[in-house]
C-alpha cells in the first residue's frame, strides 16, 4: 500500500491521468486507518485535478467543435 501511495502522489504531481486511472483500478487494501486517510486525501486531490483539467479543456473542445462545423 505504501508503494501505491507513493506512485499515486507522483502521478498527481506529474498530472498523469493514465497512471492515476491505472492505480485506481488496483485494489486498495489496508487495515491502517492513517493509510486509508492518505489514500482518500490523494483521491480527493486527483478528483480536483481532473475537474480543473476538464474546466480548462471544455472551451478548447468547444472551439474544435466550432471549427469542425465550419468545414461540414
Amino acid at each position: 500500500m505504501k508503494q501505491w501511495l507513493n506512485d499515486f502522489k507522483i502521478a498527481i504531481i506529474d498530472e498523469n491521468i493514465d497512471e492515476i486511472e491505472r492505480l485506481l483500478d488496483k485494489d486498495i487494501k489496508s487495515d491502517d486507518v492513517d493509510t486509508l486517510r492518505q489514500a482518500k486525501a490523494l483521491i480527493d486531490e486527483a478528483f480536483e485535478l481532473l475537474k480543473n483539467k476538464k474546466d480548462i479543456l471544455a472551451p478548447k473542445i468547444q472551439k474544435l467543435k466550432n471549427a469542425k462545423r465550419f468545414f461540414e
